[in-house]
C-alpha cells in the first residue's frame, strides 16, 4: 500500500438532507461546501482512492470525499481523454463517498447512487513507489447521493480537483 499527500486546487459542494444529523438546519445542508486543504491518493494493489480532505488531519476528524477506482490498470489502459465514468453503489464500479466526520459525526457518510466522474487528466505511475513522478490528476464529479439506508436520494454533490500526487516521505503519517 502507498499513501501520498499533496497540495492542489478544487472544491466540494452539495445540497443534501441527513435526517439523523443534529447539526445544520435539522440535518438540511443547502449550501454545504469546503475547499480541500489536503489532496491524497492511496493504493491497495490495483485499487486507487482519490481523496479530497477539508483538513490535513486524520480522515476521521474531517470531511473527506473519496473516489474509489476498483481497477486502476483498466482505467490507465483507456486511451481516450477525458475519461467519463459512471458512479455506482456496486463495488465493481467507481464508488464515491462523502464522509462527514467533522460536520455530522453521528451519521457520517453519503454515497453516490448515480453520477459521473470526468478525468480530464489522469496520469498515474504504474508502480506506487513512483508516485509523484510525472503524475497529474484533474477532474470533476457530479452525483446524486444516498444516506446510510441507501433507499432514497439525500441530495446532490459536485466537486472539481486538480493536483499532483507527491512522493511519500518515509516518516509521513497516513
Amino acid at each position: 500500500m502507498a499513501c501520498q499527500a499533496s497540495n492542489g486546487d478544487g472544491f466540494v459542494r452539495g445540497q443534501f438532507l441527513v435526517e439523523e444529523c443534529t447539526t445544520g438546519e435539522e440535518g438540511r445542508f443547502t449550501e454545504y461546501e469546503y475547499v480541500p486543504t489536503d489532496y491524497r491518493t492511496r493504493r491497495f494493489e490495483n485499487v486507487l482512492f482519490v481523496s479530497l480532505q477539508d483538513d490535513a488531519v486524520t480522515p476521521i476528524e474531517s470531511d473527506v470525499l473519496d473516489i474509489r477506482i476498483p481497477d486502476l490498470a483498466l482505467l490507465k489502459s483507456m486511451p481516450r481523454r477525458p475519461l467519463r465514468l459512471p458512479t455506482v453503489l456496486d463495488q465493481a464500479g467507481i464508488n464515491v463517498t462523502l464522509s462527514l466526520y467533522k460536520t455530522c459525526p453521528r451519521t457520517p457518510q453519503l454515497r453516490a447512487l448515480s453520477g459521473e466522474v470526468v478525468f480530464e487528466v489522469f496520469q498515474v505511475a504504474d508502480d506506487p513507489e513512483d508516485t509523484g513522478v510525472q503524475e497529474n490528476i484533474r477532474g470533476t464529479l457530479t452525483a446524486t447521493v444516498v444516506g446510510v439506508d441507501a433507499t432514497r436520494p439525500a441530495g446532490t454533490i459536485e466537486a472539481a480537483f486538480s493536483f499532483v500526487p507527491s512522493s511519500r516521505a518515509p516518516d509521513q503519517a497516513f
